[in-house]
């Protein structure tokens, strides 16, 4: 997976692959990129913990890797693709939402 930006101006998560080791190879070759400047995105310790409410109650716990640009020195967390930027539920959980709403509407 192509790690994308999240959250428009000023930007500070980076969605990527939910596999961590996948995530830490692509930060040891250099290939995640800043996407203030594009320049290369290096390790810079992890974010604070969160809690991420999945199907059927179960919660979640994770601590997202945070990197930091080598040019510009922003620093940007990295969320796996199953959640969502400043969401407690996965990005499951909601979608089943928004497809029950939009089922309930069509009457």
């Amino acid at each position: 997976m192509v790690p994308t930006a999240a959250g428009g101006e000023g930007c500070r998560v980076l969605v990527v692959d939910e596999d961590p080791v996948q995530v830490e190879r692509l930060l040891r070759r250099g290939q995640l990129t800043c996407p203030g400047c594009s320049d290369r995105a290096a390790g810079w310790g992890h974010a604070r913990p969160r809690r991420v409410r999945d199907c059927f109650g179960a919660v979640l716990r994770l601590r997202p890797r945070r990197v930091r640009c080598v040019d510009c020195s922003a620093t940007h967390v990295l969320l796996p693709e199953m959640v969502l930027p400043r969401r407690a539920d996965a990005s499951r959980v909601v979608g089943a939402g928004l497809v029950d709403d939009t089922r309930r509407r069509k009457v």
